[in-house]
């Protein structure tokens, strides 16, 4: 017995919303009348999660592309072990900001941090000279929170830390980033 029809759906396609949508109606349009109407209302309810999973595997697609891509470059990555949400706990051992690797750095040029920020030390206080790598420094926790967070590896050798429900940054804008509408973190 064969299919009269046949949907075949590629993750990585940005028309499958859309592709989504002419099936409903197409499925929709062998009906006729109330039912018709019925059938459309049906499969747009009942499909709402196919869309909605896409998303979610659209973005884990592009995080094992990226993990691939860092391995490329012999990139050190860890699945960091997350805390709790109570506490305000970050250590890393090795940490770097991975998105050096894709601006001509290789892993030997990187520098690794050491970062232990306990809860009782709330308050962190960091100085340096100009071009010193403060900004990178920051850059690379708050990336590595965020990437621990999305259940994502750090570009580190071992971390832990503690779950948050906000991550704040406040970085100047300059004229650049205005341009080229590319935030801070990266």
């Amino acid at each position: 017995m064969t299919s009269l029809y046949k949907f075949d759906f590629d993750i990585g396609d940005k028309n499958n919303s859309a592709d989504m949508c002419r099936v409903v109606n197409n499925l929709a349009a062998l009906c006729s009348g109330e039912a018709s109407k019925r059938v459309r209302d049906y499969l747009k309810y009942h499909t709402r999660w196919i869309i909605n999973l896409k998303q979610a595997l659209l973005f884990y697609t592009g995080a094992v592309n990226f993990y691939r891509k860092l391995e490329q470059k012999n990139a050190q990555m860890v699945f960091p072990v997350p805390g709790n949400l109570s506490g305000r706990r970050f250590e890393a051992e090795g940490l770097y900001h991975p998105l050096l690797l894709f601006y001509g750095k290789s892993r030997d040029q990187v520098v690794d941090n050491e970062v232990y920020m306990a809860p009782e030390g709330k308050f962190c206080l960091l100085t340096g000279a100009n071009q010193g790598g403060k900004t990178t420094y920051l850059r690379s926790i708050g990336l590595a929170q965020f990437m621990m967070q999305l259940g994502m590896p750090v570009a580190a050798r071992r971390m832990e830390a503690d779950l948050c429900d906000r991550i704040f940054t406040v970085f100047s804008v300059g004229h650049e980033e205005l341009e080229t509408r590319q935030g801070k973190l990266g």
